[in-house]
This record gives C-alpha cells, sequence and structure tokens, in this order.
C-alpha cells in the first residue's frame, strides 16, 4: 500500500480525546499521528517505513507504541468504525 491514508475531519474528532495535550511544546499534527497509527497497523509496515507525510517516524513511534501497548489503538478502531 503506497498511497497516504488520511482520516476525516469526524473521524478525527471520534479520536481526538485520546491525543495528548500540551500546553508548552508544540505538537505533530494529530491527523498526521492518527492517520499514521491507522496506516502502519493496516498495512503492516515498520514505523521507519511509514510514508513522510505522517510526520517524523520518531513521533509516529513515540505515540503509538504506548497507544498499541495500553489498547489504546483497539478502543480508535472501535470508534472509527
Amino acid at each position: 500500500m503506497d498511497s497516504v491514508f488520511w482520516l476525516c475531519e469526524a473521524q478525527l474528532e471520534s479520536i481526538k480525546p485520546f491525543f495528548p495535550q500540551s500546553p508548552g511544546l508544540s505538537r505533530v499534527d494529530g491527523s498526521k499521528v492518527g492517520s499514521g497509527s491507522i496506516y502502519v497497523h493496516v498495512t503492516a509496515c515498520a514505523l521507519v517505513d511509514a510514508p513522510a507525510a505522517y510526520g517524523p517516524h520518531n513521533t509516529l513511534s513515540n505515540r503509538c507504541r504506548p497507544w498499541w501497548e495500553m489498547g489504546v489503538s483497539q478502543v480508535l478502531f472501535s470508534e472509527l468504525v
């Protein structure tokens, strides 16, 4: 799967509560991380192989891995269905 996948606005709104809120540092756009997480999960590619459109692979790794380990990704998928 070489095309980039993006969540629509309604989907982003439904999973927005799972994005961390940071008063200090500016964060990579949640739509990039959310869409990138779905892309990596669906394609089973390594995080480092995700398209650059989803942001730095370190950011994807730092945000996605905890979601996967805590089971948040399953909640995200159920919210999106």
